[in-house]
C-alpha cells in the first residue's frame, strides 16, 4: 500500500470489512533505502511511509510493514525475476514487487490486494488530459473555468498555464491521428534499422495504446488503454508467475472487469470535473482517507526513487557484468541494431553526471535485461 489514491482506497475498504470481522489487514509499502534522496519536482513524495502510517492511525487494524529490498540494486535480482517470469521485463520496481509478494507470503498471507491499475480506472483524472478533451469538444467555457479553478487551488499563474496548455493542445490536435512516419525507437541506443526487421509501425497501428499522441490523452485513447489486451496480458504474467511462486492470490480490484466497465461508461470529463484532478476518487473517499491525501491535488509518490543511486553506489561491480554480456551479443540478430559505440561510451561515463545518469540507465538496463534473458539458459 502506498499513499496514492488507488492502493490506499483498496486498503481502507479492505480494512473496514476486516475490522467488522475483527481481523487484521497486513500492508506492505516500499520505501527508499537512501532517505536523503529527494526529487526536485514540486509536490512529489519521495518517502510515503509517513502518509501510510497516517492511514493506519485511522484504521487501527492495519498492520504496516515497510520494505526497501535490503538496498539491493535492480541488477542483483535480474536472474531471479527473469527466470521466474520467463521473459525480459521493463526495468524498475519489479524486484520490489516480488519482495513484497515474498515477504507477505512468509507472514502467512494468502491474498495480496493491489491497486496498480487504479491510475487508469478509479483514480484516473490528470487535469491536462481532461482539459484537452474540453478543447477537442470546443467547450471553451468549461475549459477556462476549470483551468482557473485548478490554477487557483494550486497557486499557479493562470495566464501562463492557459498559454502553455492551449499551445500544447493546438500542436497535439494537428498531429491527430498520430503519424508513425517519424517513428523512432524509444531506446536511443537502438538504430533505426531495427524497424526494417521488426515492423513496429504495423504493430503499433493495431494497438492504439501505443500511439497516444504526445502527452495528452483524449477519451478514445483512454478507453483503448483501459481495455488494451497487450497491457492486460503483460500485467497478468506478473500476477500469475509471482502468485504461483509465492502461493499468493494476487488481485487488483481496480482492474476488475466491473471497474473497467464502470469507468468506460462514465462521462470522460467526470474524472476531473470542475478542474479537480482525480475528482471521482477524491469525492468517493472524502472522510475515508486523511485530508492530507484527499486535498493534496498535486501530490504523488515516486516508487523506487533511489533506484539509480543504488546502481551508482554499486557501479564498479555492475559494470563488468554489463560489458561481459555485451561482448557476447554477436550471436543474436538484435546486436546488429545496437549502436555499440554510443552505448559503451555512456557506460564508461556513467556516474559522472546525475542528470545524464537518470536518462541513460533506463535504456542501458533495458538492453542488458534483453541480452541477459537471451543468453541465460532457461530451467525446464
Amino acid at each position: 500500500m502506498s499513499s496514492g489514491l488507488d492502493s490506499s482506497s483498496v486498503g481502507v475498504l479492505a480494512a473496514q470489512k476486516l475490522s467488522a470481522e475483527q481481523k487484521t489487514l497486513y500492508s506492505y509499502t516500499f520505501t527508499p533505502y537512501d532517505k536523503t534522496i529527494k526529487d526536485a519536482r514540486t509536490h512529489t513524495i519521495s518517502d510515503e511511509s509517513a502518509l501510510v502510517s497516517e492511514i493506519a492511525r485511522m484504521y487501527p487494524n492495519i498492520n504496516t510493514t515497510f520494505l526497501n529490498n535490503e538496498g539491493k540494486n535492480v541488477f542483483e535480482d535480474y536472474g531471479i525475476c527473469s527466470n521466474l517470469l520467463e521473459m525480459p521485463y521493463k526495468t524498475g520496481a519489479i524486484s520490489n514487487h516480488y519482495e513484497i509478494c515474498r515477504e507477505s507470503a512468509k507472514e502467512g498471507c494468502k491474498i495480496l490486494l493491489t491497486g496498480g491499475y487504479g491510475n487508469k480506472t478509479v483514480s484516473f483524472g490528470n487535469i491536462q488530459h481532461i482539459l484537452y478533451q474540453l478543447y477537442l469538444n470546443n467547450d471553451y467555457q468549461k475549459l477556462f473555468q476549470w483551468a482557473y479553478h485548478y490554477a487557483k487551488h494550486m497557486k499557479f499563474n493562470y495566464p501562463k498555464l492557459m498559454y502553455r496548455a492551449l499551445r500544447g493542445f493546438h500542436h497535439a490536435k494537428k498531429q491527430q491521428p498520430p503519424s508513425l512516419e517519424r517513428f523512432r525507437p524509444a531506446n536511443f541506443y537502438l538504430k533505426k534499422s531495427i524497424l526494417e526487421n521488426y515492423d513496429l509501425q504495423k504493430r503499433f497501428l493495431n494497438d492504439i495504446h501505443n500511439t497516444a499522441n504526445g502527452y495528452y490523452m483524449d477519451q478514445r485513447n483512454h478507453h483503448a488503454q483501459l481495455t488494451s489486451p497487450q497491457l492486460l496480458i503483460y500485467l497478468g504474467v506478473f500476477e500469475t508467475k509471482f502468485g504461483l511462486n509465492t502461493g499468493l492470490l494476487l488481485r487488483d480490484p481496480t482492474k476488475d472487469i466491473r471497474m473497467l466497465t464502470f469507468c468506460c461508461q462514465l462521462p470522460y470529463t467526470m474524472f476531473a470535473c470542475e478542474g479537480i484532478p482525480r475528482r471521482l476518487i477524491r469525492n468517493g473517499f472524502n472522510g475515508l482517507l486523511p485530508d492530507s491525501i484527499i486535498h493534496n491535488w498535486g501530490g504523488h509518490g515516486l516508487l523506487n526513487i533511489d533506484w539509480v543511486s543504488r546502481i551508482q553506489k554499486d557501479w564498479e561491480h555492475i559494470k563488468p557484468n554489463i560489458l561481459n554480456i555485451l561482448s557476447t551479443t554477436n550471436a543474436y540478430p538484435v546486436s546488429q541494431h545496437i549502436c555499440m559505440e554510443h552505448l559503451l561510451k555512456d557506460i564508461e561515463s556513467f556516474g559522472t553526471d546525475s542528470i545524464t545518469d537518470n536518462k541513460t540507465i533506463v535504456h542501458i538496463c533495458a538492453i542488458y535485461n534483453l541480452l541477459y534473458f537471451l543468453q541465460t539458459p532457461k530451467n525446464d
